[in-house]
């Protein structure tokens, strides 16, 4: 289907910011010197030449931009011929006997995206969150957990989730297995799974009751698909429970269609990639998926937990104030539902939301530390991202990362979107979002992917989404523009 054109006024309002944010940061250069050099001459008891006046009011603050566009340029070369060495990349991963074929360079291969939900430290919507990385909203001290020196620490709570629905929950799965103990982490991932896996439902339930006309006639009912990924430490008694527990939630919630779980201990964030990957190639093969089905990809994370913050701490590997390199504590959920892409609706039909298949890579020697992983890795997945679009760099509008906040990331982020993307602006185009949301894993990985909709939903431009979490796998995948609706809450 022919990817639909980017309007005008879009593209003219796009401009109008460029140049403000740059005449503005001008204009800022100009001013400080400006103030700078008629206080000396305020007190020199000095009165200026015409000489005086070009050189110090109009050579010296342009001096002073071209020096910082020249030493900009400069040391980013010299990280990356210090970088180099350090860290080699590997190909991308060759696909086995069950995982989907590569992208598509034609862009044949793209999903629907027909709804996503949220839950982060920063908002339960996109909306919310977009609303605050504009305010550069960070993790605050959580007075209720401690490091090993009894300090509080940074993380990133969702407030919304009160602690009767936490207290009540855990009776609940207690019920379901009483041999298991029943920590805050589970119970706080499973809380926040329950809510965007509702929504995601509601959702589906509104969407099938406005089209019944498209699949009045059906070999068996619509049924909807749910891939769940919780924590990887989670052992198979807790996995397997969980399943039989969000079958009754099925139950209770009085899903539209049937629902069919799939739950995975794999909290990796490359893993949340896969899936939404393998999702789309099989929605492209109708031999592999129902494509009247609906299909969820959902994980769910939390490490607000007393004893996960002494074992973090104790790995060094949470953040403090003298450990910048570290991650922050968060928790996060998120849910997508996508479907296959529908080219008879899209006459009809408003902009909808389009993901592009995803690519994948793997640094040659994990990250650790304040270690920094050389751009080659990243420059091949953006490449190949870009492929699977296909679109071209100049049209990706906005970047969203799972890390990028802290030291450890923030160089490999920065240089990446430098060199692959120059007209985005860090901290305005380019955003990661562990700096509020905290390292969540598989549910920081999806909440790109959904930062990045919501992003297409309301510019009707493309956003690139990509996980830098893990110390040594790297994914991305393109978010653009499609043909139909897309709804966030």
């Amino acid at each position: 289907m022919a990817r639909a054109r980017r309007p005008i006024c879009t593209i003219f309002s796009n401009m109008v910011k460029k140049l403000l944010q740059r005449g503005l940061l001008l204009l800022l250069v100009f001013g400080v010197v400006w103030i700078l050099i008629l206080i000396w001459w305020h007190q020199t008891h000095r009165m200026p030449t015409g000489t005086d006046i070009a050189l110090y009011l109009a050579a010296l603050p342009s001096a002073v931009v071209a020096a910082y566009v020249i030493l900009r340029g400069t040391l980013g070369g010299i990280y990356t011929a210090l970088a180099a060495p350090k860290m080699q990349t590997t190909t991308d991963p060759q696909p086995q006997s069950d995982t989907p074929p590569p992208p598509a360079a034609d862009g044949r291969f793209k999903a629907r995206l027909l709804h996503a939900s949220v839950r982060c430290g920063l908002g339960n919507s996109t909306h919310q969150i977009a609303q605050a990385l504009a305010a550069s909203q960070r993790a605050a001290i959580d007075p209720d957990l401690h490091d090993l020196n009894g300090f509080p620490v940074y993380a990133a709570r969702v407030t919304e989730l009160d602690q009767t629905r936490v207290n009540t929950l855990r009776v609940t799965l207690h019920e379901f297995d009483p041999s298991i103990t029943w920590r805050d982490e589970n119970v706080r991932t499973l809380a926040l799974l329950d809510g965007v896996l509702k929504e995601a439902f509601d959702a589906i339930g509104a969407h099938a009751a406005t089209q019944p006309q498209l699949h009045a006639v059906r070999h068996r009912p619509r049924r909807m698909r749910a891939v769940i990924l919780i924590p990887t430490r989670w052992d198979e008694p807790t996995r397997a429970t969980v399943e039989r527990w969000l079958n009754s939630q099925s139950i209770e919630h009085k899903t539209p269609h049937q629902a069919i779980y799939r739950v995975m201990a794999n909290t990796a964030p490359q893993a949340a990639f896969a899936e939404v990957d393998n999702t789309i190639a099989a929605l492209n093969n109708h031999d592999a998926l129902d494509p009247d089905d609906f299909h969820i990809v959902a994980a769910a994370q939390s490490d607000l937990d007393g004893e996960l913050v002494a074992h973090y701490d104790q790995s060094g590997i949470l953040f403090t104030g003298a450990r910048q390199h570290a991650a922050v504590l968060g928790e996060a959920a998120a849910a997508l539902v996508l479907q296959p892409v529908e080219p008879a609706l899209a006459a009809s039909a408003p902009t909808e939301v389009h993901l592009a298949r995803a690519s994948f890579g793997q640094l040659a020697l994990p990250i650790s530390g304040s270690g920094r992983a050389a751009p080659e890795t990243l420059e091949r997945i953006g490449q190949n991202a870009l492929a699977a679009a296909p679109l071209k760099a100049e049209q990706i509008q906005a970047l969203y990362a799972d890390a990028g906040s802290h030291a450890t990331r923030a160089h490999e982020l920065t240089q990446f979107s430098s060199q692959r993307f120059p007209a985005l602006t860090p901290l305005l185009d380019c955003l990661p979002l562990d700096g509020g949301c905290g390292v969540t894993g598989a549910a920081g990985a999806l909440l790109t992917i959904a930062m990045a909709a919501h992003h297409v939903a309301q510019t009707n431009t493309a956003a690139f989404a990509v996980t830098l979490a893990d110390p040594s796998e790297r994914a991305a995948l393109i978010v653009l523009p499609g043909t139909q609706v897309f709804t966030e809450t």
